[in-house]
């Protein structure tokens, strides 16, 4: 085609598609005339653009050949640069790398394609080169010539076309850098701080990228990081608006993953400098993390720009809680939803990165727990309406108090001593109804604070109530009642404990234990301090509403059955499993005999029985008890409320135990899933599920997994409950395990001794948990090569085991287990064998002959009989023997 032929195609073309379409035809016949060929290239030309709806292709035009996909025919010559090759193809221009004379350099060439030479696209392709040119960074191509030139073909065809030269860049893309060089934290991290300051540069002279991601990021062999693909920036002075193009309302112009906020909505009107800052913090996230903070790769676009919206990124300590504190702080600001609370400017986010490096205080700080808590009540208004409910349920009983009291005010007449308190609930009702009108008030949308929510208000009351109550303290006492009880539900044990036991304090010596209201708070109370641990603290005031309840209303009433059970459960934390079997199976038998086998009290005490059935050692039973519950629970609350996620999650635990683990996941990830979605990452219930699956996948042999789970844990638990709670406890001896499992033997000394000191402190020498405590220390001398502290740590484990829970207890199976290992390394293979066939008989008779420690422990003794050379009794054991497929411990 000749280079006259070419240029009167596109002249034609670029008419035409600026004309109204009723006008287009007869400027077509009028060009073309009876040239067919002509105006088929023209209508082509036209069909191409209309395909593209006027926006920018996101890929090019393309012929197919043989069945192979052919993009456009690289040019031999761009003005005065000699083509090498193609790099690439983008929206609206194809890249070379080409020969420049003078000066000899090489040089990537950017001509813009072929069909989209109109005036819009010309616009569009001349605002690029202007903001490409003002960019003068080392962290960013820079722009060596722009124009209009000729465009030569092999087959000597030629083509004037918008053009620009920029710096060739040769390098890895940020995360193949990355991980080519393994670069540590810090090193990543301060290649984050040169990524910010381009950035900085370019908001400086007025351009916001709007499509920044690893992959526009190119880092050169020298270590200096690239951006690359301005092409969808837009300038932010009023001068150069003017010319830019407008996508249409709801396009997505760039990359959702990395996508601020503001910019899924699809209204480029909204976006500023601060919408980069967030894609910088993306950036840096999944730099740390190697993953994105949101999940959205598999999401349609509607969905994935809900998530990005609403849901909260996951924090970086949950992928490695090295990355907890002010890294993770540094993230979550650039991560902020509302513009005003990320970083101002890219060169602000470097500079707390830089502090970070210099181990320097940050400016950035997290979010305010009034802050938190109403995201939280944004994210979860199904919690919250529930604890909203308190409220109302307080407001309805105010309610029935005021009408209690009207009526006993019109009898004042007939008892003086029955109207001063009819008088007196009356005000109290009064007041109270006052304080929570005012408070539900200053939620009113009308007002400036319109997005105050009902946690607001109770993070208000709590700093207002002592001062706004003196006077009136039995008033104060009820309003820190229902506030202590809902800061429970919301994982804030300090705050729960301090309310609680301010009213508990006011009740106490204004109307004595023998007051309902004063016993509702001694049990709330009495709760929490079985949440930290405090079991000393907790025991008497079960004790006390306990006593208190039988005199008072019987052993058959609910509020005294209720009572029976919140001290079995503390007997059965305290690790008092006989004596809190008792107290169970009262609390179980009488509250289905007087309430009903489908009343939500039945199927929470029938839980816990299944739960302490499991500790016993008693697994059918435990079993039977937990599906009944689970059964239940699912009728009478649904599958998806917390309460029935919790009781799957103790059937969970129990089946992990018979060693059905591929029954047991499901409960296990289900009840992380929910907690993670209704209490969030921070919450310590959720903790514990980050350690129950961690036990879960150290079963399965995935140790590293673990490890990382059990990290996570044991650093929020340390946080929230303290480093002596039992429950943190538990984790930093199931991490100790799992590092014992790694070879990593040292470091696993460290947390089984932490375990083993903190409960000896913690709870005595005759807590249960002890018991995995005495044993992971045993097996640990064991590989340390320490026999005889091994064989005598394993000893007394053995007495105690015994003792407490029995002869066939799993603990005691375990340590039977164990024992014989530790003497077959002693070549002591008598003693072993008696070991190995004691634990194999019990592991038969309580786990079954399929179990896999049953099946170990014959493997193990079989073994050692052929070693003794007792080989025909060793063939009678294998007949039974069919494969080894676990290796559980107690740990």
């Amino acid at each position: 085609m000749t280079s006259e032929r070419s240029s009167r195609i596109e002249e034609i073309f670029l008419s035409a598609t600026e004309l109204p379409l009723e006008e287009r035809d007869a400027y077509l016949d009028a060009q073309c005339g009876t040239d067919e060929s002509l105006r088929a290239a023209v209508d082509e030309l036209i069909g191409h653009f209309e395909a593209a709806d006027g926006k920018l292709l996101a890929r090019p035009a393309v012929v197919f050949t043989n069945g192979l996909e052919m993009t456009d025919a690289a040019p031999t010559q761009v003005g005065s640069y000699k083509v090498i090759r193609t790099l690439g193809v983008g929206g609206m221009g194809i890249v070379y790398e080409a020969e420049q004379d003078t000066p000899c350099r090489t040089v990537a060439v950017k001509v813009i394609r072929p069909g989209l030479a109109t005036k819009q696209m010309l616009t569009r392709f001349r605002h690029e080169v202007q903001v490409l040119a003002r960019l003068q960074h080392p962290g960013i191509a820079h722009i060596y010539e722009a124009g209009v030139a000729p465009v030569s073909f092999e087959d000597g065809s030629t083509s004037r076309r918008p053009f620009f030269a920029m710096e060739l860049i040769r390098g890895r893309a940020l995360g193949d850098f990355a991980a080519h060089r393994k670069m540590g934290t810090r090193d990543r991290l301060k290649l984050m701080t040169r990524i910010c300051s381009a950035v900085h540069h370019a908001h400086q002279k007025g351009v916001i990228h709007r499509d920044l991601k690893p992959q526009n990021i190119l880092v050169d062999r020298e270590g200096q990081p690239k951006v690359l693909d301005f092409g969808v920036a837009r300038a932010v002075d009023a001068d150069v608006q003017t010319v830019t193009l407008r996508t249409d309302i709801g396009q997505l112009l760039g990359t959702v993953s990395y996508m601020s906020p503001e910019q899924v909505q699809g209204d480029s009107s909204n976006l500023d400098t601060r919408s980069d800052v967030y894609t910088l913090g993306v950036i840096l996230y999944e730099l740390l993390a190697g993953d994105l903070p949101y999940a959205v790769g598999a999401c349609t676009i509607p969905e994935a720009v809900r998530i990005i919206q609403e849901e909260n990124p996951t924090l970086l300590s949950s992928v490695n809680p090295s990355f907890r504190g002010d890294l993770e702080t540094i993230a979550q600001k650039a991560l902020e939803k509302e513009k005003d609370r990320r970083y101002q400017s890219a060169a602000e986010m470097a500079l707390d990165i830089e502090r970070y490096l210099n181990d320097e205080p940050i400016i950035a700080r997290p979010p305010s727990r009034i802050y938190q808590i109403r995201k939280f009540a944004k994210r979860n208004r199904g919690l919250v309406g529930g604890l909203a409910a308190a409220f109302v349920a307080l407001v309805a009983g105010v309610a029935v108090a005021t009408v209690l009291a009207i009526q006993a005010k019109d009898q004042a007449r007939l008892a003086s001593s029955q109207a001063t308190r009819a008088l007196d609930a009356l005000d109290e009702a009064e007041a109270v109804t006052t304080f929570l009108t005012d408070m539900l008030a200053s939620a009113n949308p009308t007002k400036q604070n319109r997005d105050l929510l009902v946690l607001d208000v109770l993070e208000g009351a709590s700093a207002v109530i002592g001062e706004q109550w003196t006077e009136r303290p039995l008033i104060e006492a009820r309003l820190r009642q229902t506030i202590g009880r809902t800061y429970r539900s919301l994982g804030e044990l300090a705050q729960a404990e301090e309310h609680l036991r301010q009213s508990l304090d006011i009740q106490i010596a204004m109307l004595g234990m023998d007051d309902p209201a004063t016993q509702v708070t001694a049990l709330a109370l009495s709760t929490v301090y079985g949440d930290l641990g405090r079991y000393a603290e907790s025991a008497p005031l079960k004790l006390k509403v306990l006593d208190t309840r039988r005199r008072l209303l019987g052993n058959d009433d609910p509020l005294t059955l209720n009572a029976v059970g919140s001290y079995a459960t503390l007997l059965w934390k305290q690790g008092k499993y006989a004596e809190a079997n008792t107290y169970q199976r009262e609390a179980l038998e009488g509250t289905e005999r007087v309430l009903g086998p489908d009343h939500l009290n039945t199927l929470n005490e029938m839980e816990k029985m299944g739960g302490l059935l499991r500790d016993l050692g008693r697994y059918e039973e435990a079993e039977e008890y937990l599906r009944r519950a689970l059964s239940g629970k699912e009728r009478v609350l649904g599958k998806d409320d917390l309460a029935t996620i919790d009781t799957g999650s103790f059937l969970g635990a129990l089946l992990k135990d018979l060693g059905r683990v591929d029954e047991a996941e499901p409960y296990y990830r289900r009840t992380l899933d929910v907690r993670r979605s209704r209490l969030g990452n921070g919450h310590w219930q959720t903790q514990l599920s980050l350690n129950n699956l961690g036990s879960l996948l150290k079963s399965r042999g995935k140790y590293e997994e673990a490890e990382s789970l059990f990290r996570a844990a044991a650093e929020g638990c340390r946080r929230d409950l303290g480093p002596s709670n039992p429950f943190t406890l538990d984790i930093l001896n199931n991490l100790g395990s799992v590092l014992l499992r790694q070879g990593k033997l040292d470091e696993a000394e460290e947390y089984i001794r932490q375990a083993l000191d903190g409960r000896l402190e913690t709870l005595g020498e005759d807590h249960p948990s002890l018991l995995t405590s005495y044993n992971n220390m045993g097996i640990l001398k064991l590989h340390q090569g320490r026999l005889e502290d091994s064989e005598r740590f394993f000893l007394e484990l053995l007495e105690k085991c015994r003792q407490q829970l029995g002869e066939n207890h799993l603990k005691t199976l375990i340590t039977l287990h164990n024992l014989g290992k530790m003497l077959q390394k002693q070549d002591r293979l008598e003693e072993a064998a008696e070991y190995y066939r004691e634990a194999f008989e019990g592991y038969a008779r309580t786990l079954g002959g399929d179990h896999g420690e049953t099946r170990e422990a014959l493997t193990e003794l079989c073994d050692v009989l052929n070693l003794l050379g007792r080989t025909e009794e060793a063939s009678s054991y294998e007949k039974r023997l069919e494969h080894d497929t676990s290796k559980d411990r107690m740990e």
